[in-house]
């Protein structure tokens, strides 16, 4: 199992220095930043898949690179016809 470990709420593209540890990135001087997305789409099952509640049967870290499609909301995804993952975004029963 893979854990996914999200320690920012922003990524970042001009890093001036960076030191990744495996968990933590720290990074030195001014950068540009724009929010980390929070979901992670698969263009070929067509099911978005939640970041910050990862469960072992979705398998994220198989969906290769040239199928992931990063959302920012469920809004956003369901515009692109994407389907919740019945595992991460699973719906109590009511």
């Amino acid at each position: 199992m893979t854990l996914f470990v999200i320690r920012q709420t922003r990524y970042c593209h001009q890093q001036k220095e960076q030191e990744y540890s495996g968990i933590e990135t720290h990074f030195n001087g001014p950068v540009a930043c724009r929010p980390m997305p929070r979901y992670l789409g698969n263009r070929n099952t067509r099911e978005v898949h939640d970041l910050l509640n990862p469960k072992p049967h979705c398998r994220i870290e198989e969906i290769p690179s040239e199928h992931r499609v990063p959302f920012h909301s469920m809004q956003e995804a369901y515009l692109a016809a994407y389907d919740d993952c019945a595992w991460c975004l699973a719906h109590p029963a009511r």
